[in-house]
Parts: C-alpha cells; structure tokens; sequence
C-alpha cells in the first residue's frame, strides 16, 4: 500500500474568496517483494541468488530476463509461489513487481533445493521488456478546483441622517463611509482578490413635487476593472441639491433592484447585498416605522429565500448626526436575521397582527402585501420566536478607520468555511471517515483540531464536504489568511 500523504493545497489571493484550489494527489510505490520491484531491480534478475544454481536440474534460464524467452526452467519450483511469477502477481504482468523474476528466489531455483518434479511453468514470460508495468505507481495528477467567485452589492443609504446639518451637508457620516468604502475596495483590488462588486445608493428625492426613490448605482463586475467606475460614481454624488431639499429612506424600493441585479449577475459563486444604512425608512414619506420596516425585512426574506439565494451584510449606521452613536438596532438586526436565514422579529409593535393592523391603510405597504398574497391579520415578513442573534457590524466611532475595519470584516464574512470536493474536474473526492485523525487541515500552515464545533470535519451525510466550524472558520475568514492546505494519508480518500 502506498503511505505517503496526499495534499490538496489552496493558495489564494488576500482575501480571495472561495476557492481557486489546486490540489497535487498521488505517491510513489514499490511491491511488497525485495526483489522483482519493478524498478529497484533489473528486469528479469533472479532476486539474491544467481539463476539456475540451486540443483542440477534446476535450471533458471540462461539470461532469467523479463523479456520474451524469459522461461522459468522446466523444472524445480520457483520458491514459495510458481516459477516465472513476477512478485506477488503472475509472470509477465508486472504488478507490482517487475515481469518475470522469480519471487522471493531466482526464478527457477527450485527453492532451496532442486526438486525433481516442481515444474517450472509452461512458458513464464516475463513481458516484453520486464519493467514491471505501470500498476505499481501511484501516480501523481494534478486537480484544479474552479474558483467560486463571490459576488456582492453594496448599498448605501444616502438620505438626508447621513449629512450633518451645521455644515450644510459638507460634513457628516456619509462622507467618512465614502472614503471608508473605496479604502477598502481598494485594497481588495491590490491585493487580487477575485470578487465582483458592484454599488448603489438611494434616497428620496422630492425635487419634482412628489417623493421619487432615486437610485444610483454601478453595474457588477469584477473588481479589478471595476474599482475605478464605482470610485467616480460614488465620489459624483453627496447631499441632494439644493442643500435642505427633503431627502427620504424608501429603502424597500430599492431591495428589488439589487435582486435582480444580483441574480442577472453572471459570477459563479455566492451572492450578497452589503446594506450600509441607520435603518430609519420609509416609504418616502413620514410615516410610522413599522410599516417600512415590515416591508424591507421581507424584501431581505425573499432574497434569501431565492434560487440562488442572495444573502445579506448589516453595516449599521448611528442614527444621530454630528457624532452620536446611537443604533436603531431592531431594524438592524431584523435585516441581519432574514439575510442569514435566521428568525426576525417585529419592528415597534409584539406580533404579526400587530403590524396588519396599523399598516393595512398604509398605501405602499398595502400595495406590497397584494402583491405578495398576504391576507387579514398576516404581516408581509415572517416573524418566528425567537428571534436570530445575526452579526450586525456597527463601528465604534464614525471614523473612517472604525467603519473600513467593520466593513472589511462584514465583506471577510463572504469567504465559504464549506469545501465541497465533489466534483472536482469530473472527480468526486470522498473521505473515509474512519481515518480522520490521520489527516490534517492548515491555515497558514497551522494545524486545526479536528472537531465537529471547532475545527475541521467532514460531513457524515456527505463524506466529499470538509466543514470548517468555530474559530477555525473565523481564522480563515480573516482577510489576511489566505493559505487552506488538507492533507491525507494514502487510502483515505476514494476518487470516483
């Protein structure tokens, strides 16, 4: 058996996202046969002992090569298997060994002594040229994984919370995210890192009499020819003109938009809106809050709920202008549930009746919930008990630095902890779980445990997934850890 290790290694671009993996499989082996190795040896030698001198009439051939007049003699036994036998398998084949030498022994000995009847075989031919075949090399193959590049919308609330008043809108939150956002992006785009993206920014703009969602925004692409087309529409725009026109939230206008955009998106891994926003909405108008905020949980529901489904990142923003840090963390954290799958909670009021029965006049809200089938007392979001404890990013200050390093770490969250090997180039890759604790997993060359909850395993319902779970998953999350190896002894893994 071959017991060398088989490596899949991946190395990836800072911050590349899943996965661009490639994976060198395969060993070196010899026979189990000290002679007749298929490589150590000279085909057709007779293992430790000259050929035929083991009796009178036990001759081993005059040469004994693994050619094609290798003959075994005609008489005496080739040791403990027949005669003109390559190893443990038959003369001529190769196996494991090389074609036409005699086992243990010289072929045509006799064994330790001559024997007067053991016949030799009939012909013993050792092959055609004795070298023992391709079948006792494990061979070395190469497997590329195809990278699964992530694609994310980031979408930015530019209403009139984002601007600080006593400047005229010159200063204020919007500004520091704007310069915290290209940062970033920035140095995704340095650093290599295969992602699409693409941005958006909405407000409602009233300048025609009525409020109208405008919506900015710049196709999705990938970011290395992308960066420069989001930096010069994003740097275009700030505070509505003229400065003190009203400046709405109508959010769940916009959701539908970055769907679409999202699912027409052609990249070929996973899909996620970035929603940078102090989760104060409306319809584009003064309403309540809980009428808008039904409706944008459900806009996020729906997303997640899609084929593909589109997940979704919370950068909370403080609602306060000029420094405060205050977080409207109820719709926050709402968004941040229904875009990670987990259960939300109702905005302002204690059940889905509730909601019906102050938004069922509203007209945008009643607009949304015909369309979607909801009936008498049914909110347009799904609210279950109890609610999901989904990471919503909220930096500490309004600075630049605090927002690029909450943003870099919800964009970090894109990276898949899940390595599916089930096909990889038309190969499916399955592990024998009975021999997990002879493989290893690295991140930046640094073993992790294996562990069901924190660390690396393998799917038992699925032997060709390796799950990454607790802080391992978290290690490998961090934007600098690119470098994922997994390493397995010879015959734990299966291709097929």
């Amino acid at each position: 058996m071959c017991m060398c290790p088989r490596r899949l290694r991946s190395v990836l671009p800072a911050l590349l996202l899943p996965y661009g993996l490639v994976a060198a499989l395969g060993c070196a082996g010899s026979g189990k046969s000290s002679t007749g190795s298929g490589g150590s040896s000279s085909p057709g030698t007779g293992g430790s002992s000259s050929p035929g001198s083991a009796g009178t009439t036990g001759v081993g051939g005059t040469t004994g090569s693994g050619g094609t007049t290798g003959v075994a003699g005609t008489v005496g036994s080739g040791g403990s298997t027949s005669p003109g036998t390559g190893g443990n398998s038959a003369g001529g084949t190769g196996g494991s060994s090389a074609g036409g030498t005699g086992g243990s022994d010289a072929g045509g000995t006799g064994g330790s002594t001559a024997g007067t009847t053991g016949s030799g075989g009939a012909v013993g031919v050792g092959g055609t040229t004795g070298t023992g075949g391709t079948g006792g090399i494990c061979q070395m193959i190469d497997y590329t994984f195809d990278p699964k590049i992530p694609s994310v919308f980031i979408l930015v609330d530019r209403s009139g919370s984002e601007f600080d008043p006593s400047s005229n809108g010159t200063t204020g939150i919007y500004y520091n995210l704007r310069t915290a956002v290209l940062q970033v992006l920035q140095q995704l785009k340095n650093s290599g890192t295969q992602m699409r993206i693409g941005i958006g920014l909405f407000v409602g703009d009233h300048a025609s009499g009525t409020c109208q969602p405008a919506f900015d925004m710049t196709a999705i692409d990938d970011i290395a020819k992308n960066y420069d087309t989001i930096a010069a529409k994003y740097n275009s725009l700030s505070f509505l003109m003229p400065w003190g026109a009203k400046a709405d939230t109508p959010m769940s206008d916009s959701i539908p938009k970055v769907k679409a955009l999202l699912q027409a998106d052609t990249g070929t891994g996973s899909k996620y809106m970035l929603v940078a926003t102090d989760g104060q909405t409306d319809f584009c108008d003064d309403g309540n809050n809980v009428c808008p905020a039904d409706a944008i949980v459900y806009r996020v529901q729906d997303m997640f709920a899609a084929t593909p489904s589109i997940g979704t990142l919370v950068l909370g923003l403080p609602t306060d202008v000029g420094g405060g840090m205050a977080f409207n963390m109820s719709v926050l954290q709402g968004l941040a549930n229904a875009g990670t799958g987990q259960n939300a909670a109702p905005t302002g009021v204690a059940t889905q009746t509730d909601v019906w029965n102050q938004c069922n006049g509203v007209a945008p809200w009643k607009a949304i919930a015909t369309t979607a089938g909801r009936g008498m007392n049914m909110s347009l979001a799904t609210y279950t008990a109890p609610a999901g404890t989904a990471k919503v990013f909220t930096p500490a200050s309004t600075s630049t630095t605090d927002l690029a390093n909450q943003l870099a770490a919800a964009i970090s969250g894109v990276k898949s902890c899940t390595f599916d090997l089930s096909n990889v180039n038309g190969k499916a890759i399955k592990v024998d779980l009975s021999k997990l604790n002879q493989a290893h997993v690295l991140i930046q060359g640094s073993d992790v445990p294996l562990s069901a909850t924190d660390g690396w395993n393998v799917d038992s319902s699925a032997p060709s997934t390796l799950v990454l779970s607790g802080t391992a998953c978290a290690k490998w999350r961090m934007p600098n850890n690119t470098d994922i190896q997994f390493d397995f002894p010879c015959g734990s893994i299966i291709f097929e």
